[in-house]
């Protein structure tokens, strides 16, 4: 089966789980026991067998010679099937994987795009804001000729039909960026969102680790607020040449939850702070500007503060603080 089918057919898992099913110290103990039962129950029958049916000592001899041989073919074949069966089903669960990651990473894309169209849709529609204000100002003038008002006239006509179409790129990006909010147990989605960091290319070698609470449970925008955590760690992780320090660190002060990405590289400059949430800006090669839109539009979402200050561990530290109590 192709992974696209897989991603296609797949139920997901929703995450109502809290741990595996499989428990390999009782299946192994059981598997282990089994084999060992069946084997001796084989040599003691087959002993027994071969001392009845023996005629001589050379026929013992050969008896025995064809009961070796057959007890390898059978432990072999039954091997063979067990192994078979561990190693499909160990690929299927991998194909699944494989398949929710290339859905994950397909979203994204989704929620880039609506970000990128919501903010540039909202800088135009306030350009188009002006110009519509200056055009109603010299539409009501009545020192223009009728030449002149007809041109002012098909201005503000333009204008106008140009911020009807940004506030429907607006929407039509909003419906792309992901909205909906649940009751979740926050450290677990951060340890979830860092283990699944962990994989990737430039993170893998880094010293990824956390500081949070047991327990912090709340309502909020989960995919967001993964995807938020996760740009925000691939930018330390970048800044530190993807072999540094980086450390989250969760908490909670008189209602309101604080977020912090710390990391060992050479800090943000105050130029830099300025343009960071800008579309588009980036000061990488490879860049498109647009990984940290996401901390905006979850700031938007939750009535946040963002905050990019110094790190102890010599770095750069970026916090987003949002109240606990947030409405569904």
């Amino acid at each position: 089966m192709s992974i696209n089918s897989i991603l296609k057919n797949t139920v997901f898992r929703t995450g109502i789980e809290d741990k595996s099913s499989i428990r390999p110290l009782f299946l192994s103990v059981t598997i282990s026991l089994g084999y060992i039962i069946i084997v001796s129950v084989y040599i003691w029958l087959s002993g027994v067998y071969a001392g009845v049916i023996a005629s001589s000592l050379e026929n013992l001899k050969h008896i025995e010679l064809i009961k070796g041989l057959l007890f390898a073919l059978v432990t072999g074949v039954a091997l063979f099937a067990t192994l078979f069966m561990i190693l499909l089903k160990i690929k299927k669960k991998d194909e699944m994987i494989i398949a929710q990651n290339k859905s994950i990473i397909s979203s994204e894309g989704f929620i880039i795009s609506g970000i990128f169209a919501s903010s540039v849709s909202h800088d135009i529609n306030n350009l188009l804001t002006v110009i519509l204000g200056n055009s109603e100002i010299l539409a009501n003038k009545d020192h223009f000729n009728p030449a002149e008002k007809k041109y002012i006239d098909e201005i503000l006509t333009a204008t106008l039909n140009l911020s009807k179409l940004a506030q429907k790129m607006m929407e039509a990006g909003k419906g792309y960026i992901p909205d909906h909010k649940e009751f979740v147990d926050l450290p677990a989605l951060i340890e979830d969102t860092i283990n699944f960091a962990k994989i990737h290319n430039k993170i893998k070698f880094c010293n990824l680790h956390h500081d949070m609470p047991h327990e912090l449970e709340m309502t909020l925008n989960p995919l967001l607020f993964s995807r938020t955590l996760m740009n925000l760690i691939l930018n330390s992780a970048e800044a530190t040449g993807n072999s540094g320090e980086i450390l989250v660190k969760l908490k909670e002060q008189n209602g309101t939850v604080i977020l912090e990405v710390h990391d060992n590289g050479p800090g943000i400059s105050e130029e830099i702070k300025e343009n960071i949430f800008n579309p588009l800006f980036t000061t990488k090669k490879d860049g498109n500007g647009l990984g940290l839109l996401s901390l905006k539009i979850f700031e938007d979402q939750h009535k946040g503060a963002i905050d990019i200050k110094g790190s102890d561990l010599g770095g750069a530290c970026i916090s987003i603080s949002f109240p606990k109590n947030q409405s569904p």
